[in-house]
Parts: structure tokens; C-alpha cells; sequence
């Protein structure tokens, strides 16, 4: 019989199979992350250098070309040219549609075939002038200093027939209410300057760029290089009839029709390009609306000029921007505790703080994090048996601190969130008061206690202790309908299942009124400071008092080391 017990006894796999085995599951879910990521955002492929339909499709796709903007195409902006609100990074609140909360657009203007059209006035034939005479367009004829010489030594004059786009000077007018104006032209000064003084009387130009500010590099010459205008490129935009002009920088690029005196019948300025820069001053970062309208990256890969560096092209908040819907749909789906641990980790990566995610995003892991957190609960109360140990609290907050970095830069996040788990207290408190028992009833207390232990967590971090004072009215309502519920003589709980939840009550009730009380008391501290402030009179005691607070530190600050955040220069007082 000891034989055969022996035979039946089961013993745990060797941890080396173990560690393999968990090796290669996370290797398999990366490959799964990276196809999705390849799949959705074939323009990160197209950034690096490399071609993506050889191994994700049998068919190759040819990439998108540009198309200039037709007229046709007008009414996508022009309602919202008026109407859309100001987008600040994605997830902040404090929307302000006449005053954005960032700098003026710069827009960059190119002269020739953009803005105007020029011929020599000897050269001209008499039907293209009679045309754009019929038509109404504005000209006039400039002399202009030429980079020749005549046998003297003199420099040529050239006369030149200049046409005026229609809508010019009012494009400029109603232009510069909003951006800020650069002429940027690889014409030659001499050329240019009289003309411009033409056609800008009113001295709307800020700064006038000529020939030698352009670059040559091994592709085109003659190249504008945005950033000797603004280092800062998310609210740079370059209008040009040349999308060569812009390859350096192919995000910020509008690649507008041609204009030619031939062609008289143009609308293009006030009916086109005027609306769609007015809706990207609007915007935070115009590089992700121009990409999705023209994809000019891979048109340009397509004509043979490979493609640049994330640095040349974009930065981390254009790569979050891209990258943000795929990750999120992952993390939205099904996923394993330890995949959704490795996804919010790498989302933070990109995030930053005020978060950037969209107010879709936010949304929707509102209604996924509350099940990421109360699965981290629980498998410690699987545990529960086994003793308490340092490790263990650690591998605990390893799990938790992507979800509270999240709640520390979104604090509507953390609302929703708190949303979610007070509809499961009315539900579960509605579900056990009944008089009828269910099969679910150990389940549903379970899962009580695991939002009561999760409210705990939070009340231990000091960060989110203060971002939990805007959530007071959540709070005191899944106060409210737990001691409902334990008051009630028809509560269908075993006398362990309850005295556990109402000691896990009492204790977040007690924390929370400390908290409350702390929190006025901060309140009126803060006026007192304010009025003393006033009459140059700082007490001591508040200066100890706030120096305490500073000083704080939690069982999270020891775990900042998990993950790269651009905040932890500093120490902090807790996980976030």
C-alpha cells in the first residue's frame, strides 16, 4: 500500500521545464503583439525599412500615393474648420475651442506654382494671357535682378508677367489670424523679394527664406529643411505644389495642385488648403492627420527615396499616436494576467504624463481593468494560505503598478474605472440581498471582498490617495451599499463569508473617513496658508507638515526601477 501511494503521488515539474515553458509562452505572445502591430500600422515598417507584405500577406499592396487636394473634397473640413474642438493630448480634459493651449501654428508657404505663377514676359504666349485676363485673375509686371551679366558686366534685368492665385491676398488675410506665415522658396532673392513685396503689402510674412536656406541632399536638391524654422515640427505645416520640397520632413507636408495661369478656374486656396489648415491649427501634433490624408512616406519609398529615421520624421508622441488603438484593442481582449501586465507596461512606455490616450481608449479599458485588477486579488486570495512574504508583496505591486501609473497620469481613467466597480457592488449587494439562493452566491462574495481589498491598495499608495479625493462621490457610494447590504437580515452569506466582508468594510470605511478628514483638514489648512501668504506670515509647523508628506514613502517606491518613466529622475513617496 506505501508502494501505491507513493505510485499516486504527484510531483511538481522540475523548475528548469518550467522556466522554459514560461520563456516560450512570452515569446509567443510578443510575436502575436509584433504581427498585430505590423498588420495595423504598416507605416512603422515603411519608417525602419522594411517591407511587410512578404510575410503578413501573399499579395503585395502597393503603398497609397498622395493626392493633391482636390476641391471636391472640400466639405471634409470645412465643417469643421469652425466647429472642431481643440484636441490636446489625448485624455486631457480642459478643451478650449477659440484658445488652444499651445503654440501658434507655423504655416510655410512656397512661392512659385503654390502662391503665384510667373512667366517671362517676352515668352508668354498671348493665349495663355488672354485666358487668364478673361478669367479675371490679378497680374502685374515686375522687373527683376537676374544672376547674369551683360557684356558690361552689369546685371540683366528680366521682365516677368506674374499671376496672382485667386483668393490670394484674402488667403493671407484670414491665414495669419491663426498661424503664423513663412515664405519658404527656392527661388533667388533677387527674384523673390520684389515679388513677395507685391503680393504682401501688408507685411504678414514673419520671416522670408530664400535659395541658399535650402539644403541639397543625395536624392533632390533644393530641399526645405523645416527644422531651421522650428525644432519643434508637431505644429509645423508646409504647403508646396513640389512634395519633394518636403522629404525630409513628409508628415508636415500638404502637396497642393499647381497653379498655372492656363489653368485660370482655381479655388484651391480659399476653398481647399485655408479649411484644412484651419482645422490642424486645431490640433495638437498636425503630423497624424496629414499621414492619414496623404501618406507621403510611403509615396515617397515609392519613388525611390528610402525611408528616414523615427528622429528625422516623427517623435515618441507621433509613434504613441500609431501605435495606441492596436495595444489597446489587445489589452481589451482576453488576455492571460501576465500578457495584460507586459501590454500596460509597454503602453506606458509610450505614454507619457498627462496621458496621451484617447477618449475612446480610456473608455474602453475602463471596462478591462477592473477585471485585470480583481484577477491580481485574487490569485492572492487562492494564496492566502501560504504566509505573507516580501516576495510575494512585491510580485503583487509588480502586476498592479502599470494600472496605477495609468491611474497617476489619467484621473478620468481611474473614475471609470471606479464607475465600473461600484456597478458591481449595487449588483452583487442587489444579487446576495435576495431571497432566492444561487449557485453564484460564493462567487459574487468573492468578488466583493476582491473590489474591497483592491480599494485598500489604492488607499496605501499616496499618489492615489490624492487623486482619489476627486472620487469621493464613487467612494461613499460603494460605502453606502455595503453597509446596506451587512445590515440586512436577508443577506444570503455564510457567518465567514460575512464577518470577512464586513471586516474588510470596516476597515476601508475607517481608512476612507481618515482619508476624508485629512483631505478637509488640507482644505482648510490651504485657505489659512493662503490669507497668511497674503500678510507675508508663513507658520513653521505647515512648512514641517508639508516637508512630512514629501518624505512619505510606501512599499511601492522600492519597484519605480520596473519601468522607464521619464518622471523618475526624482524619488517619489509611492508606485507612481
Amino acid at each position: 500500500m506505501a508502494e501505491m501511494g507513493a505510485a499516486t503521488e504527484v510531483y511538481p515539474p522540475p523548475r528548469t521545464i518550467q522556466v522554459w515553458k514560461t520563456l516560450l509562452n512570452w515569446l509567443a505572445f510578443f510575436f502575436q503583439i509584433f504581427s498585430q502591430i505590423l498588420r495595423g500600422t504598416p507605416q512603422v515598417l515603411s519608417y525602419v525599412g522594411l517591407r511587410h507584405s512578404s510575410f503578413l500577406s501573399s499579395t503585395p499592396q502597393a503603398p497609397p500615393q498622395f493626392k493633391p487636394l482636390p476641391v471636391v473634397e472640400l466639405a471634409e473640413f470645412e465643417g469643421e474648420s469652425q466647429e472642431t474642438p481643440c484636441t490636446p493630448p489625448a485624455g486631457v480634459g480642459g478643451r478650449v475651442k477659440d484658445a488652444p493651449p499651445f503654440e501658434k501654428l507655423k504655416v510655410v508657404l512656397d512661392l512659385d506654382e503654390t502662391l503665384v505663377c510667373a512667366y517671362e514676359t517676352l515668352s508668354l504666349p498671348a493665349i495663355i494671357r488672354a485666358q487668364a485676363t478673361e478669367a479675371g485673375l490679378k497680374w502685374f509686371e515686375l522687373e527683376c535682378i537676374s544672376s547674369d551679366k551683360d557684356v558690361e558686366g552689369k546685371p540683366k534685368i528680366n521682365y516677368v508677367t506674374v499671376f496672382e492665385r485667386p483668393g490670394l491676398k484674402e488667403f493671407l488675410k484670414l491665414l495669419s489670424e491663426f498661424a503664423d506665415l513663412v515664405l519658404f522658396t527656392a527661388g533667388l532673392e533677387g527674384y523673390a523679394r520684389p515679388l513677395v513685396d507685391r503680393i504682401d503689402v501688408d507685411n504678414l510674412f514673419t520671416h522670408r527664406l530664400y535659395r541658399p536656406s535650402t539644403i541639397s541632399t543625395e536624392y533632390r536638391e533644393h530641399v526645405k529643411d523645416l527644422s531651421c524654422i522650428s525644432k519643434n515640427l508637431s505644429r509645423v505645416v508646409i504647403v508646396d505644389n513640389n512634395p519633394f520640397s518636403f522629404l525630409l520632413q513628409p508628415l508636415n507636408g500638404i502637396p497642393c495642385i499647381p497653379f498655372s495661369a492656363g489653368q485660370p478656374c482655381d479655388e484651391q486656396l480659399l476653398e481647399v488648403i485655408l479649411p484644412l489648415l484651419k482645422h490642424l491649427s486645431q490640433q495638437k501634433d498636425v503630423r497624424p492627420i496629414l499621414y492619414e490624408r496623404f501618406h507621403m512616406p510611403e509615396w515617397f519609398q515609392k519613388n525611390g527615396i528610402p525611408a528616414l529615421r523615427w528622429t528625422t520624421i516623427g517623435d515618441a508622441h507621433l509613434v504613441f499616436q500609431m501605435l495606441e488603438k492596436i495595444i489597446v484593442d489587445l489589452i481589451c481582449a482576453k488576455q492571460p494576467v501576465d500578457n495584460m501586465c507586459g501590454l500596460l507596461r509597454l503602453l506606458i512606455t509610450f505614454d507619457s504624463k498627462p496621458s496621451r490616450l484617447s477618449e475612446d481608449s480610456i473608455i474602453n479599458m475602463s471596462h478591462t481593468l477592473p477585471e485585470y485588477l480583481m484577477d491580481i486579488v485574487s490569485n492572492d486570495q487562492e494564496d492566502n494560505h501560504e504566509p505573507s512574504t516580501a516576495i510575494s508583496v512585491k510580485r503583487r505591486y509588480y502586476y498592479l503598478l502599470p494600472s496605477f501609473l495609468l491611474f497617476h497620469r489619467s484621473n478620468r481613467l481611474l473614475s471609470l474605472v471606479l464607475n465600473v466597480m461600484g456597478s458591481w457592488v449595487s449588483e452583487i449587494c442587489s444579487l446576495l440581498g435576495s431571497d432566492s439562493q444561487t449557485s453564484s452566491t460564493i462567487d459574487s462574495s468573492s468578488r466583493l471582498y476582491a473590489i474591497i481589498s483592491m480599494l485598500l491598495l489604492m488607499h496605501e499608495d499616496v499618489k492615489i490617495q490624492r487623486i482619489l479625493s476627486s472620487c469621493k462621490m464613487q467612494i461613499k457610494n460603494i460605502l453606502q451599499n455595503l453597509g446596506t447590504l451587512l445590515t440586512s437580515v436577508e443577506i444570503q452569506l455564510a457567518i465567514r463569508e460575512k464577518h470577512k466582508i464586513q471586516s474588510a468594510h470596516d476597515q476601508l470605511k475607517e481608512v476612507t473617513s481618515k482619508l476624508f478628514r485629512d483631505w478637509q483638514n488640507l482644505g482648510e489648512t490651504a485657505s489659512v496658508t493662503s490669507l497668511s501668504s497674503s500678510r507675508r506670515c508663513i507658520s513653521s509647523s505647515s512648512l514641517s507638515a508639508t516637508a512630512e508628506e514629501d518624505s512619505t514613502t510606501t512599499i511601492f517606491s522600492d519597484l519605480h526601477t520596473d519601468i522607464i518613466e521619464a518622471q523618475a529622475a526624482k524619488p517619489t513617496s509611492s508606485l507612481v
